[in-house]
């Protein structure tokens, strides 16, 4: 009882829709995200001319800025907003290396000004505007440091601003680094005043800079600049802090080094580095990666802020040059490492412990393109460059719910954003030649999926249930046709073993046995009659046999009635070589043809009567035919065919084979003629499919 209540309930409806509704729910995606990407339109732009958007006054609206760099000997700047243009601002020079403007609010008044470099052949520059304050050009032309050209090399020097700080003095300043390859130099972090035009920089240095963090490592309250570096092996000559060499660097307030830099692994390597507040202490987390042929393992590092080292942990999951560390602004105490193009990454503690392992679509790069509080609410996105170049990936600080933006075609953007008044925030993509503007949200389908979810699962349990009545119904039917099969089979037993043709055997088998010279022949018959008895009552609950045992049941039954008519007809049975007496038939489908033949047939012939049973084969078919020599069919005549009760079960039985094997059985019934005589006997012609 219990096995049978278990088994109810596996097999019940609620179960069997819970455990596809799991399934479902593991494999299909999820499209419904928290946030998501909308496409909004696609511009054109013409050659040499770049767009930015940027909110210069605060206004939740943002002035465009138009960089015109068709003229190879200076670089125009058009302010507007709207569709009215505030100024035009040009100056000497083109930008080179710089993947967008600057903006940023150095004298605190509300208002940004627009930092741009420039560089001639020989030197770079800082020009300052601020268009919507007093309108002009603050600094133009600023010299910042020579540019050197590398050997066989026109390699640019790229100069990234990194933000405006407060320094000891109580001023604002503009902090930035320029770093080389081939060039050589200048590869220094710069601060420069605006108040008094005064630019101070890093001691020199032959590290190549890879990025740079701005962080108060040491409560004081001012920044100190903390600096990844990569060994790169271009400066062969004696240089401080050669790029032989992978460095640990941070630079105070005033641009000196807190602590002597320390040398990490040789060439060829690359060293990135992160603060990670523990507690009250400040910990230096950093990754190095060497790539040569030595021994050196890659590792991780954790410093102190003098510069100590307190552990390490050799690490060698990720992939080459494509690596990155990131802060956990939200969530002190851990820190992210993405550790391939795969965006594979892992959350670690400050004893480099896996706390979660995350993933979001490939990128291109390990950094991002920007930073950017993409839907004003507060916290800055992730913006990368997807895989090939072909999409933007957009996720979360702690890089959760990732969506991405497929490109109209592989480009690399200069990304801005654009707002409107009472309009949604826009993201400006400016490619070669076109821009995309698009809108990241949050869906608001996102709390959908929860209904969508339990819709599944109640379409799911209404289809298994839909599929529980079908079966039931089906296994109704199936009763009722192993009802009627066995009606049917009652029938064919009382139509096979006729009670008449019983006495008149047992009576000519009892005559036999009351003559002693007869004895043999009443036990060669007796034994004819037991076995056509007992395969009737052994075979009584089939309705499919082989056609050698329906054969072998067609023979000892004629054997019997040929003995009944005294010997007044005789048989022959052909079979082909090629017949599988194996093949399945209704039972008593010959029997039935050959009973009607003998009855309605040959026993009208006082002498030489003949039923001749043949079996053969085609392509498609198997042939049996059944003939006689009797006088054949009147058709005019209802009793010619007797009761038609034996034909009327062949049909039944030919009907619920086709259900049962779905194999279409077909017979046909005619007299024998020769050119339109009188009826020589009857034929039956039945075709099974092979």
């Amino acid at each position: 009882m219990i096995k049978a209540r278990l088994q109810e309930i596996l097999i019940h409806p609620v179960l069997i829709s819970l455990i596809l509704w799991l399934v479902i729910l593991f494999l299909i995606p999820d499209n419904f995200s928290r946030y998501r990407i909308k496409h909004i339109r696609d511009e054109y732009t013409p050659a040499g001319t770049s767009h930015f958007f940027y909110d210069l006054d605060n206004d939740n609206i943002s002035e465009k800025l138009t960089m015109d760099l068709n003229d190879p000997e200076q670089t125009k700047i058009v302010v507007s907003t709207g569709n009215r243009v505030i100024d035009q601002f040009n100056f000497r020079y083109q930008p080179t290396g710089i993947l967008k403007l600057y903006t940023d609010d150095w004298n605190g008044d509300g208002l940004r000004e627009c930092y741009i470099f420039t560089v001639s052949n020989d030197s770079i520059f800082l020009n300052i505007v601020d268009p919507l304050g007093s309108g002009s050009i603050i600094r133009n032309g600023r010299f910042i440091d020579f540019r050197r050209h590398g050997s066989q090399s026109t390699d640019a020097p790229q100069i990234v601003p990194a933000g405006i700080v407060k320094t000891g003095s109580g001023q604002n300043a503009f902090i930035f680094y320029i770093t080389t390859g081939f060039s050589i130099q200048p590869r220094n972090v710069y601060s420069y005043w605006p108040d008094s035009d005064s630019l101070i920089r890093s001691p020199v240095s032959g590290a190549v800079i890879s990025d740079l963090i701005i962080s108060d490592i040491n409560d004081d309250p001012l920044a100190e600049f903390i600096l990844s570096t990569r060994a790169t092996d271009n400066i062969k000559a004696e240089f401080p802090y050669s790029d032989q060499f992978a460095w640990l660097m941070v630079l105070d307030n005033s641009l000196e080094f807190t602590f002597p830099p320390v040398k990490l692994a040789e060439y060829p390597s690359e060293m990135k580095v992160i603060p990670l507040r523990s507690g009250t202490k400040t910990r230096l987390i950093i990754f190095q990666e060497y790539f040569g042929t030595g021994e050196t393992e890659s590792s991780f590092y954790i410093y102190d802020t003098d510069g100590n080292r307190i552990s390490e942990k050799s690490f060698s999951d990720f992939e080459s040059n494509r690596f990155s560390l990131f802060e956990n602004r939200h969530g002190p105490g851990t820190f992210y490492f993405l550790r391939n193009r795969n965006a594979e990454i892992s959350e670690l503690d400050t004893s480099l412990n896996v706390v979660r392992s995350i993933s979001i679509p490939a990128i291109e790069y390990e950094k991002p393109l920007v930073l950017l509080d993409a839907d004003l609410d507060g916290r800055e996105e992730y913006l990368f460059q997807g895989s090939g170049h072909r999409s933007l990936v957009i996720t979360r600080e702690d890089f959760m719910f990732p969506v991405a933006f497929e490109y109209k075609e592989p480009g690399h953007p200069f990304i801005s954003q654009k707002l409107t008044q009472g309009g949604k925030p826009e993201i400006y993509l400016q490619f070669n030649g076109y821009s995309s503007l698009i809108n990241y949200s949050k869906n608001p389908l996102y709390y959908f999926k929860y209904p969508f979810y339990v819709l599944i699962y109640l379409g799911l349990f209404a289809f298994i249930t839909l599929l529980a009545q079908i079966q039931k119904y089906r296994l109704s039917l199936k009763q009722e046709t192993e009802k009627k099969i066995a009606g049917l089979q009652m029938k064919a037993i009382k139509n096979q073993i006729d009670p008449h043709f019983t006495l008149n055997i047992l009576n000519a088998i009892g005559t036999l046995y009351a003559t002693e010279s007869d004895r043999e022949k009443a036990d060669y018959l007796f034994g004819k009659y037991a076995r056509l008895v007992r395969q009737t009552v052994i075979s009584s609950d089939q309705i499919i046999v082989t056609l050698a045992e329906e054969m072998e049941f067609v023979q000892n039954y004629i054997d019997l009635e040929k003995f009944r008519c005294d010997n007044s007809f005789d048989y022959r049975v052909e079979k082909g070589e090629d017949v599988d007496m194996e093949i399945k038939i209704p039972r008593t489908l010959i029997h039935t043809f050959v009973e009607n033949a003998i009855k309605y047939g040959v026993r009208f012939r006082p002498e030489d009567g003949l039923i001749e049973i043949s079996i053969r084969k085609t392509d498609k078919h198997y042939i049996l035919t059944i003939a006689d020599n009797g006088p054949g069919m009147d058709f005019s005549e209802k009793t010619a065919l007797g009761t038609g009760r034996g034909l009327r079960i062949v049909n039944e039985l030919v009907d619920l084979y086709y259900r049962l094997e779905k194999a279409r059985i077909t017979y046909s019934i005619g007299n024998n003629s020769i050119s339109g005589e009188a009826p020589e006997g009857t034929k039956v012609l039945i075709k099974l499919p092979v």
